[in-house]
């Protein structure tokens, strides 16, 4: 019976080491030998200073649950393992590896194509030019799509989705927002469409547009940063913060429900900003941890999964959101403890995983224009590819605070916090009772009383003064 169980469902259980090798296919950790030599099941933790996983894999444990959920949950067409295309997770980290290192390059057919021909050994299968011919994989292609979906759901954290297969069904399979308290589900819009490279459909899903509102040099800029929090949301707005694991849905406004979806998974965030940080450039901070950090992934493996400018912008969108003020970090720490917020959430900074240029990039550059000019022409392009490393590091900070992808978003919130609609139904009944409509209605309203007070008005009048003229007949008759 557990036999069958497990064939049913091969990515059911998942052990330490198989954890350690994701962050490996990942994020390249370079583990120490006592963690690539850990057998399957062993608890015994890492005693390594250096190694990334004594110092980052505690930070990492929600995205290890989440990892846990959208893996355990695969089926295959077929039960044999010749005929799944996802046989255990070491199949599904060998497909993160080639698309992480083929997906600025090969598209998604052809990193499909490669695989599983490269699995089945068939030299046939495994020419690129017939990957649209008749594919004699065992594997049926739609078990080969949804393993290349899970796969990239886990590598860039957005829901996938393919426009060859019935999306109502990837919806329900892998949209990454759980409904097991109620809440409803976002469907995916991100497509890998199987002509494109996964980081030319990622592009295509987030497409930039700067809002000139957001810019330094706009008067009223630093007015709506320091207004957008989440505090003026919940209170002023009346908004509900909800968690998402999928960043597409990140800062979406949610009118029917009055609900703000947050990507609050800032632990994997950095680990790709450490990951695709540049060789030998180092940050500012004098902190050990941070330094830790830097030493740990200056080895970086050459795999992008995000887009280095997303990560850094969606970090400082939190920041934007959460500031360090006591009412948000208190409303931040409940979000942590009674909705299930990642709790790296709670750590503020960013210095260990920005680029900042070391000292001596400027003096070697210095010196290399000298040699230049001096007529060592074989330095010219050297310095020219110094020259544009440096100018897209020191791009990179001003670039995301510009908020390319999130400023729109971010301006429909704080429009929210400016105009806040009724949420409850006291707001609905007043708003429905304050509306432009209604002020002729008041007015005619206001009219009518008058008339009616000026009639009684006079009636009194009237009786006054014939109760005068009666009296006055009195007294005359009595003299």
């Amino acid at each position: 019976m557990a036999a069958g169980s497990s064939t049913a469902f091969p990515l059911q259980s998942v052990s330490a080491v198989q954890l350690r090798s994701l962050c490996q296919a990942l994020w390249g950790w370079d583990l120490c030998s006592d963690c690539r030599a850990a057998r399957p099941n062993s608890l015994q933790r890492c005693r390594e200073g250096s190694c990334p996983w004594s110092q980052r894999s505690e930070r990492l444990e929600l995205f290890f649950d989440l990892y846990r959920d959208l893996t355990s949950s695969y089926v295959p067409d077929f039960f044999g393992d010749e005929d799944q295309a996802l046989r255990s997770h070491e199949d599904l980290l060998d497909i993160i590896r080639l698309v992480g290192r083929n997906g600025a390059m090969l598209s998604r057919d052809e990193c499909r194509h490669v695989y599983f021909a490269t699995r089945s050994n068939n030299p046939h299968y495994l020419n690129l030019n017939a990957v649209h011919q008749d594919e004699q994989s065992p594997v049926p292609r739609s078990d080969q799509e949804r393993a290349f979906d899970l796969a990239s759901r886990v590598m860039t954290m957005v829901g996938v989705g393919c426009h060859d297969r019935d999306q109502d069904d990837h919806d329900a399979a892998f949209s990454g927002d759980g409904d097991e308290h109620g809440r409803r589900l976002l469907p995916p819009h991100f497509l890998w469409s199987p002509e494109k490279p996964l980081q030319v459909a990622l592009a295509d899903s987030f497409p930039t547009r700067v809002h000139p509102s957001l810019q330094d040099n706009d008067a009223q800029s630093k007015t709506i940063k320091s207004r957008l929090t989440a505090v003026n949301l919940t209170k002023i707005a009346r908004l509900k913060m909800q968690g998402t694991s999928d960043l597409q849905h990140h800062l979406r406004l949610d009118q029917a429900t009055g609900t703000v979806h947050v990507f609050h998974y800032t632990s994997v965030l950095k680990e790709h900003l450490l990951a695709t940080k540049p060789l030998g450039l180092t940050t500012k901070s004098h902190s050990p941890e941070a330094a830790d950090q830097e030493k740990t992934a200056q080895h970086t493996s050459g795999m992008v999964c995000l887009p280095r400018s997303l990560a850094l912008e969606t970090l400082y969108t939190m920041q934007l959101l959460f500031p360090r003020d006591d009412k948000s970090q208190a409303l931040l720490r409940n979000l942590v403890s009674k909705h299930g917020f990642d709790p790296d959430c709670l750590r503020f900074g960013t210095a260990p995983f920005e680029s900042r240029l070391p000292s001596s990039l400027f003096g070697n550059m210095t010196k290399a224009h000298q040699r230049r000019d001096e007529g060592d022409r074989d330095n010219i392009d050297s310095v020219t590819a110094t020259a544009t490393a440096a100018r897209m590091l020191l791009d990179e900070k001003p670039q995301a605070l510009r908020y390319p992808v999130w400023g729109s978003r971010l301006m429909d919130l704080f429009d929210e916090i400016e105009n806040p609609k009724p949420r409850g139904a006291l707001d609905a009944w007043l708003e429905r009772r304050s509306k432009s409509r209604h002020v002729m209605l008041v007015t005619l309203a206001g009219v009518a009383t008058a008339v009616v007070l000026g009639l009684l008005s006079l009636c009194v009048s009237i009786f006054q003064t014939w109760i005068a003229w009666k009296q006055w007949k009195a007294q005359e008759g009595t003299s």
